[in-house]
């Protein structure tokens, strides 16, 4: 049965609308999905509301001779760098992925000030992005009360 509805699928979706039958499956498809992802406590196929994510969160700062930043540490242990931080040059000591996520991300840079936000995955490889080279982030990082 499924083999015959994923075939169904395939030439649908190559070929034009899907039929009823192949939107049904793909529906159910999906809500069983959220349900799972649910059950194991990942709501990756929900909406979240940023702002509350923001409020709820941990903030951080950083401040040097060459750049001055704000962090948020989410409740899911991600960190965004936000909008309108400054952050220094890179160096030669940087280690060779910090200086490739540096380079991945040097279109929302103008003049080492950030112009959008970016969601970086530990306070480890944002205090490296923030000050350009290898540091520890408990020297670096201050809470922002």
């Amino acid at each position: 049965m499924q083999v015959v509805v994923y075939a169904k699928m395939e030439m649908s979706l190559i070929y034009g609308n899907p039929s009823d039958s192949v939107i049904e499956y793909l529906e159910k498809y999906i809500n069983e999905t959220k349900l799972l992802m649910r059950s194991l406590g990942q709501n990756i196929l929900e909406k979240v509301d940023i702002s509350k994510e923001i409020k709820n969160a941990e903030k951080f700062y950083m401040k040097g001779k060459n750049y001055d930043a704000k962090l948020i540490l989410t409740s899911d242990n991600e960190v965004i760098l936000l909008k309108g931080s400054k952050v220094a040059n890179v160096s030669n000591s940087l280690l060779p992925n910090d200086k490739k996520l540096r380079e991945d991300n040097q279109n929302k840079l103008k003049n080492n000030i950030l112009q959008e936000d970016i969601v970086l995955k530990s306070l480890s490889k944002a205090s490296h992005f923030v000050t350009g080279c290898n540091v520890n982030q408990k020297r670096y990082l201050k809470r922002d009360e």
